[in-house]
């Protein structure tokens, strides 16, 4: 039970942060490809936020907004879900430091 219900709300999950707000982008290259954008840059930031942010992403990004000040659509959205993989990647690696520090002790009471 408990791993259909958690495999379900995994799914659920996943439908709604692929939900384009405003629209659907699906036929519009250039808003997929803004939308891809604005995704990764949001991860990115938040991995910032917890100091675990990988050079290679911002790289990443820069690359995706080049790509995407060109037209070049399909390349931007490449670019993007790859920084967007990348900072996911390293947001998981932040929330194992968490847990592994927590797991790393004995530490010394404070009395």
């Amino acid at each position: 039970m408990f791993r259909s219900s958690s495999l379900a709300a995994l799914v659920l999950a996943c439908l709604a942060a692929c939900a384009t707000p405003g629209g659907d982008a699906r036929g519009d290259p250039r808003a997929l490809a803004q939308q891809a954008i604005n995704t990764a840059q949001a991860r990115y930031e938040r991995s910032q936020e917890l100091e675990f942010a990988w050079r290679v992403t911002g790289q990443a990004l820069a690359q995706a907004r080049r790509a995407f000040a060109a037209e070049e659509f399909a390349a931007a959205l490449k670019h993007a879900r790859r920084a967007e993989e990348l900072a996911d990647l390293s947001l998981a690696q932040a929330q194992r430091e968490a847990e592994a520090w927590r797991n790393r002790g004995p530490f010394p009471s404070s009395n």
